[in-house]
């Protein structure tokens, strides 16, 4: 490790003065690759240690997966410090606000404990069911529906991330999306992103509902504090408000969730609000090399507003001995084929040279116009690779049906599930579905007969019941299985009362699926594996299931030995030694909706950043001039922040030399 041993050990002192700050409220501002994580793990042992029961602290990150994420590290650090068995409370904001709602018993609107709908469920229990019912094109139920959504995350008419539609959405619109989507969300028990937390703080404001009193928690860490939209940061004012002491973590250079709201400005107004909270920096960057760490500097800095919280951000490894600089690409290409070949190239080049295919990933602004070229030279070059996961089989009918018949296994609440594969059923449009749910509506009928058949005479049309009996006797079949039963005998017991249900084979893709997990696996561990959205969380779960089964592995053996093809908002939180983010041309990096906004822009900016550190060693940034758009060859211009970047771009006709692969290998033995 070739890190300068001064720098680290200042590094590591900042950590630890933040960790052990006694103040009410601490904001630690966290650099990309700052240890960041490293310092709330210390801080949660710290609490333990000091008489704080487990069970009154809470951790909070931003998305589901990080939330994972940080139980695990957790978890992993209070059993290095012999602390196992003490379990503080790590989620999101939205099952940390229904844990409250819960224990205040105002969730009584909903059958059963209501679940967040993802991208897909949203798509199809609320907009196309909406545009069916109300006779409105798809993209003007989505226009109508992010109207509402922007509402309820920040409490304001017209906040300033919100992008209006042409045709402003009207009074009327707005009025038949409400009325059409509550007793939906009776029907499904489910709510829209950020509706828990929108509700846990209307009851709070209305004297009903206090949540850390409910909850028990007496010290919270907010982690990715810079992407919460403004009623997550309301709420986290209100338990603040309650005397809960507070670490709140994040980086106003790494807000990237404007299409959720998310804003730096809450990183940025946090000293003012409170005026006696401690303030600390950790600056000190244990993964990017300086050359890489000094390109995202460059680019940050020249693309920030007069609001940025200022920074002095340092690679660790500057001054180290041996020198170990790393390596930044700045490359044009004549066409977008003439791009994907050269990545390809170089990812083959430094594979053939040792470096672990999963130390490499290539980073994507736009699918569409992107993977295509870059699929077709990886597989032309042989080079191993894994795919975006929303291109996965899981996106697919087949897989999708899978998910949703383990979901109904792991619990007979789910009626999202249900609903799901009742929408998937072929033949069941949309028409039906909007039938089927008025009807329920309108006459009462309860979700758990509903979708398991005990349908009323006369309500339903023979169409509609038709649909229902037909899911009914697929649930019946799929209640004898139990949440922990063996993964080995789902062919037998869900393949064929879900190929009746659908009239197609599903033994195949139940085989790609479960492919990676021992048989002995159980059906809640198979569900934990797939929602998992990362393959280093599948990874966590493959761990948990072999040392459960008593079996010895290597934990890197778990992990593919493929390159990593993925959005760059996906990379978030994720490292590699040489990472290639290609198409830095206006329209792609940033956006076409980024370019029309000087808000957008520097988001744009900030999602580049963010993506450069995602590199240790090496960061190859690229664009073309004539790319393949909708069939045509278009003339292509360079980014806007390609001249931000540190350096000059030149043209190119190939990917890495084999001096600059002997450069970047030596490099890497350093690191």
């Amino acid at each position: 490790m070739s890190r300068n041993p001064a720098l680290v050990q200042a590094a590591i002192a900042k950590q630890q003065a933040a960790a052990l700050d006694p103040s009410t409220q601490v904001l630690l501002i966290a650099g990309p690759g700052s240890g960041k994580s490293a310092t709330i793990e210390q801080r949660v042992v710290h609490l333990i240690q000091s008489g704080v029961p487990a069970s009154s602290i809470a951790a909070i990150s931003f998305t589901n997966a990080s939330a994972r994420d940080l139980r695990a590290r957790i978890d992993d650090s209070l059993s290095k410090a012999g602390l196992t068995g003490n379990a503080p409370q790590v989620s999101t904001l939205h099952s940390f606000a229904l844990r409250g709602l819960r224990k205040a018993n105002l969730i009584g609107s909903y059958p059963v404990s209501p679940l967040v709908l993802g991208k897909w469920e949203i798509r199809h229990l609320i907009d196309d069911e909406f545009a069916e019912k109300f006779g409105v094109s798809a993209p003007r139920a989505i226009e109508i529906r992010e109207h509402y959504e922007t509402l309820v995350a920040t409490a304001q008419p017209v906040p300033v991330q919100y992008r209006a539609p042409t045709t402003p959405v009207t009074k009327d619109e707005a009025a038949a999306f409400r009325a059409f989507l509550g007793p939906r969300k009776t029907l499904y028990a489910c709510v829209l992103p950020g509706e828990i937390v929108r509700e846990a703080v209307t009851h709070s404001h209305s004297g009903l509902l206090d949540v850390a009193e409910t909850t028990g928690v007496t010290h919270l860490i907010v982690d990715e504090f810079q992407d919460l939209n403004p009623v997550d940061i309301q709420f986290v004012d209100l338990l603040l408000g309650k005397g809960i002491r507070a670490l709140v973590c994040g980086d106003d250079d790494q807000s990237i969730y404007a299409f959720r709201y998310g804003s730096p400005a809450g990183m940025r107004e946090f000293t003012n609000k409170y005026p006696n909270c401690a303030e600390h920096t950790l600056d000190g960057c244990f993964r990017s090399t300086p050359a890489v760490l000094a390109a995202a500097l460059a680019l940050i800095g020249s693309n920030a507003d007069t609001g940025r919280i200022a920074k002095r951000h340092q690679s660790l490894y500057t001054g180290a001995q041996p020198p170990v600089d790393g390596t930044v690409g700045r490359w044009i290409f004549t066409s977008a084929r003439s791009e994907a070949v050269a990545i390809a190239q170089s990812c083959a080049t430094l594979i053939g040279a040792g470096l672990p295919p999963r130390e490499i990933l290539i980073l994507i602004a736009n699918r569409g116009l992107q993977t295509p070229d870059i699929y077709r030279a990886l597989d032309e070059h042989g080079v191993p690779y894994v795919r975006d996961k929303d291109e996965s089989i899981l996106d697919q009918p087949d897989g999708m049906r899978i998910v949703n018949c383990l979901r109904y296994i792991c619990s007979k609440d789910d009626y999202v599930a249900q609903r799901s594969l009742l929408g998937l059923k072929p033949g069941v449009g949309d028409k039906t579905l909007v039938r089927i749910a008025d009807a329920a509506i309108a006459n009462s009928v309860s979700t758990t007969d509903l979708f398991q058949g005990n349908l009323p005479p006369g309500v339903f049309g023979r169409r509609e019941t038709s649909a229902l009996e037909s899911l009914g006797v697929l649930l019946a079949a799929l209640n004898a299985e139990p949440a922990d039963g063996n993964v080995d005998e789902l062919q037998e017991s869900i393949v064929p009362p879900l190929n009746n249900f659908t009239g197609t084979d599903h033994a195949d893709a139940l085989t790609e699926l479960l492919q990676q997990l021992p048989g002995e696996a159980t059906v809640n561990e198979a569900l934990d594996f797939l929602r998992a959205d990362m393959d280093e969380q599948q990874s966590r779960v493959l761990c948990d299931i072999l040392g459960r089964l008593g079996r010895e592995f290597s934990e890197d053996e778990l992990l593919p030995a493929k390159v990593r093809v993925m959005s760059m908002h996906g990379a978030k939180g994720l490292s590699s030694s040489a990472v290639f983010i290609p198409g830095l041309e206006d329209g792609v990096i940033p956006n076409a909706h980024s370019c029309g906004s000087a808000g957008g822009g520097l988001e744009a900016a900030r999602l580049l950043y963010v993506s450069v550190t995602r590199a240790k060693n090496v960061a190859v940034l690229s664009f073309a001039h004539y790319r393949q758009v909708y069939g045509r060859n278009e003339k292509r211009n360079p980014s806007r922040f390609c001249r931000d970047l540190g350096g000059r771009f030149e043209p190119r006709e190939a990917g890495l030399t084999d001096v600059e692969v002997a450069q970047i290998m030596n490099d890497q033995r350093l690191l």
